[in-house]
């Protein structure tokens, strides 16, 4: 972005010249939930721009979260460690319970992977910018997973958290369709962080794409053996 006044170059998402201290472009002061959700779906790339240029990343800890909740009940099924929980009431309480507090300390940590890695790719790094864009690039994922977490209780009951039988082998139809419809959402959400790192961060297109794949990965990776270990320590216990 030029400065009319100057003619210094500045970020994409500089509201102030660097050079002359001008008045670039309008920073929103707070964030409309939903109409900013809405907007990472349709409208992306302009969205995450008005995303990180707010002064605020209103309800980013509240999408966390949100987003732990289907985040929690799909690894206890991925892992079949329902009877480690209880049944079905005490798993499905469990997940919503644990959930939200578990997405909001794993998005923060998230964030805090994201902000690092996008220093050294040498982005526009800030811990607030990192924090807007993951959080809002989790909308789809959650939006689906809070949408058929219910879905999967009423048709496979306690039998989605455990392979006694497998809820594959009890409805093929509808596990596989929910399944597809949970990695469409992560697919959508990993194609909206990488958007929102080219918005926010100031990278072209790979790079953002690395710092995409960097960042999902390595929070997987971390996720997966945190979980794996806590319900070994579990079952440990289980007499």
């Amino acid at each position: 972005m030029m400065c009319t006044v100057c003619g210094a170059a500045n970020p994409e998402t500089a509201t102030i010249c660097s050079s002359c201290k001008a008045f670039l472009q309008n920073r929103i002061p707070t964030l409309d939930l939903f109409e900013t959700a809405w907007g990472c779906l349709v409208a992306p790339g302009k969205t995450f721009h008005e995303i990180v240029i707010a002064e605020h990343k209103n309800y980013a800890l509240t999408l966390f979260g949100f987003s732990g909740i289907p985040l929690l009940a799909s690894t206890i099924a991925a892992l079949q460690a329902g009877q480690l929980v209880g049944g079905l009431i005490e798993t499905a309480a469990l997940a919503t319970a644990a959930g939200f507090v578990v997405g909001i300390v794993s998005g923060l940590l998230m964030t805090l992977l994201h902000w690092q890695l996008a220093g050294l790719l040498k982005g526009d790094k800030a811990f607030q910018r990192s924090l807007g864009i993951v959080a809002y690039a989790l909308v789809p994922a959650m939006l689906v997973g809070l949408l058929i977490f219910p879905i999967q209780l009423m048709t496979f009951g306690e039998h989605w958290f455990s392979a006694n039988p497998h809820p594959a082998t009890i409805n093929p139809v509808s596990y596989w369709t929910l399944q597809a419809l949970q990695w469409g959402a992560i697919l959508w959400t990993l194609a909206l962080l990488a958007v929102g790192n080219k918005a926010g961060i100031g990278v072209g297109t790979t790079r953002a794409t690395i710092l995409m794949i960097f960042t999902a990965g390595l929070f997987a990776a971390g996720w997966w053996w945190s979980m794996v270990t806590l319900l070994g320590i579990a079952a440990a216990r289980v007499p």
